[in-house]
């Protein structure tokens, strides 16, 4: 159906020519006569009563309204499924990404930075366990809008355990797929799926990513549609940050703060301020990121030696928590190397 829509935008033309395309395809015998008898015993009716039935509506590539930043990617679906408030696909959109198992630290910096890029777009992630159930659950927590792009069919969700987190998405956000009704999770599907996060979204963010995850995949992705890439540092003596850190390396722009994104897209007045409006509490702090904080002075500085030694904090934990400081925009680092209070 898909390919030959790629020929016949028009649906009922596309209907009318099907036996006739199914024929002129390089295919063997077998394969022609499964796919005619496919479409042989295709009642669009009743597909279309299905398609009610759950709740579902489809965009074909040519409608009005399908997705402005979606057609300029290689191989745009041709029709795409979607489930819930589908006018949030109008809004700005933008990607986060990560690994299916972040550690404590890739969980904080997820939250904290979606908790900023929530107030300025509709965030968009795959609803996969991890990352993406942490950047669609901020999205609700503050009441925005979020979108996931599924690699199945919307008469289902995958993988279950989210399905709390994707019902609640329907009311102010929505599903997308490109996958008909009844098409089930195979791996396959996966990194084709990606390619849709990524280019229906301005940018893209990953927060923390293993070698060769699909995160890092889907940030390929995203370069080769001409997005901008994002990804945020981790501590070194992790697998976790080996994706983030090789897509450094190879030209992302490292995130310290929410604004090293939001800047390239709204007016701030310096780059590392927090936006109008946010206020900063010590109640987001950790018991260790609150006793760190009180070893450096609202009007003194701090070295590493320094407050490893006054937090008997171990060196490799101490800059972890330093870190996380850092991207919440309580401390940072001088020209000498010391840490102090921002304003």
């Amino acid at each position: 159906m898909h390919a030959c829509l790629a020929e016949y935008p028009n649906y009922a033309d596309c209907l009318a020519h099907m036996e006739s395309f199914i024929h002129s395809r390089r295919a063997n015998e077998k394969t022609k006569h499964y796919w005619l008898n496919r479409h042989r015993n295709w009642n669009p009716d009743t597909y279309h009563q299905q398609l009610n039935a759950h709740g579902i509506q489809c965009i074909p590539y040519h409608a009005p309204h399908y997705p402005q930043w979606l057609t300029h990617i290689y191989h745009p679906p041709l029709i795409l499924y979607c489930k819930g408030a589908i006018n949030a696909l109008q809004n700005r959109l933008f990607a986060v990404v990560g690994t299916r198992q972040p550690s404590m630290y890739g969980i904080q910096v997820t939250q904290s930075i979606c908790a900023d890029l929530s107030a300025h777009f509709t965030l968009v992630s795959g609803l996969a366990l991890g990352v993406d159930a942490h950047v669609h659950q901020t999205a609700l927590q503050h009441n925005t809008p979020t979108i996931g792009v599924l690699a199945i069919g919307l008469d289902a969700i995958y993988p279950k355990k989210n399905s709390r987190i994707a019902e609640s998405m329907l009311d102010t956000g929505a599903w997308v797929s490109e996958q008909p009704l009844g098409i089930p999770a195979i791996p396959y599907r996966f990194p084709q799926r990606n390619r849709i996060i990524s280019g229906l979204c301005e940018g893209l963010l990953v927060t923390q990513a293993g070698h060769a995850s699909g995160a890092v995949i889907t940030a390929h992705l995203a370069l080769e549609q001409n997005r901008n890439v994002y990804a945020i540092p981790g501590p070194i003596n992790t697998e976790k940050s080996i994706g983030t850190h090789q897509l450094i390396q190879e030209g992302a722009t490292l995130v310290h703060h929410s604004t090293d994104i939001l800047s390239d897209y709204l007016e701030f007045p310096e780059k590392h301020t927090k936006p109008a409006n946010t206020e900063k509490s010590s109640v987001d702090l950790s018991s260790e990121e609150a006793k760190l904080l009180s070893c450096i002075g609202s009007d003194g500085q701090a070295s590493l030696d320094r407050l490893c030694e006054k937090t008997g904090i171990l060196i490799s934990s101490l800059l972890h928590y330093i870190s996380l400081l850092e991207i919440k925009s309580w401390i940072k680092k001088t020209e000498s190397g010391h840490y102090i209070r921002c304003n």
